[in-house]
């Protein structure tokens, strides 16, 4: 791997930074932090453009100052991190950006890790929809959504169904991470009630052999989300990495966040590719 986009988009920037870094560091990629006010989720730029003439004779001079010092914090608190940390980085020059801008620059990038947290005053409902919907629909790299804590990863869970997707998402974290001996890696696999075997157990037992030390596969009680998000409950330090498929499930993951743990964002980091 070689360049990694760090996306602030919210208000926990010094724990996105931390992950990003730790990230960084496990690949020796080059961390291009993107800073802005706020990411626009908007299908059609050119209204965009002419909502935001309209509405800036209305911005209070205060008001911008404020945004623009607290952005240009973060901008020094990133560098000065990544130089204390040896972590090679440079700050995208951009100051504004929509979803097709983001997607141009995910098409040379390896991977977007980006801040699930609202900023002040933003609904975390709608920020989750329009991440997952417009941005991790969108982008041509894989996507990693920051949790809401950051913590050494100990375990990685792919969530296997047997699609396409699921696979693909396998193969791609494992060709652009190069994890740590320790880390363990599951295979939580999602099937029904009547199915009495693991579906492509043979190759699954292979493909784990041959790219982790320290693997297992599990068999989840309910195919459905409900049997990761116990199985998950019941774990620290992972990451989990799902194919396209998972969209839909991430939008419930946030809601799981949200309601049953009273978080803003998830509570562990999640990778996700398109197919």
């Amino acid at each position: 791997m070689k360049k990694i986009l760090l996306i602030f988009n919210g208000s926990a920037s010094v724990n996105l930074l931390n992950f990003g870094c730790y990230m960084a560091g496990l690949t020796q990629a080059r961390l291009i932090g993107v800073f802005q006010e706020v990411i626009e989720y908007e299908r059609h730029p050119t209204e965009l453009v002419e909502k935001e003439h309209s509405a800036r004779t209305w911005i209070d001079a205060d008001e911008s100052h404020i945004r623009d010092e607290r952005i240009i914090s973060d901008i020094h608190r990133f560098q000065e991190v990544c130089d204390r940390k040896g972590i090679h980085a440079t700050v995208h020059n951009a100051t504004r950006f929509t979803t097709p801008e983001l997607v141009s620059e995910s098409r040379f990038a390896d991977l977007i890790i980006v801040d699930a947290t609202p900023a002040e005053g933003l609904p975390a409902e709608a920020v989750h929809e329009r991440i997952v919907k417009e941005l991790v629909a969108a982008v041509e790299c894989p996507v990693i959504i920051a949790p809401a804590s950051f913590e050494e990863i100990e375990e990685i869970v792919f969530w296997y169904n047997g699609s396409t997707s699921a696979a693909f998402a396998m193969k791609q974290f494992a060709y652009l991470f190069e994890v740590p001996e320790y880390v363990k890696s599951t295979i939580a696999v999602a099937q029904s009630e009547e199915q009495t075997e693991i579906y492509d157990k043979h190759h699954i037992m292979d493909w784990l052999s041959r790219y982790y030390d320290y693997g297992d596969v599990v068999m989840l009680k309910d195919h459905q989300e409900k049997g990761l998000f116990d199985y998950l409950l019941r774990k620290k330090k992972v990451m989990v990495v799902t194919g396209a498929h998972g969209r839909a499930t991430l939008l419930r993951f946030f809601q799981h966040s949200l309601s049953d743990l009273q978080l803003k964002t998830l509570p562990f980091p999640l990778f996700i590719t398109n197919h």
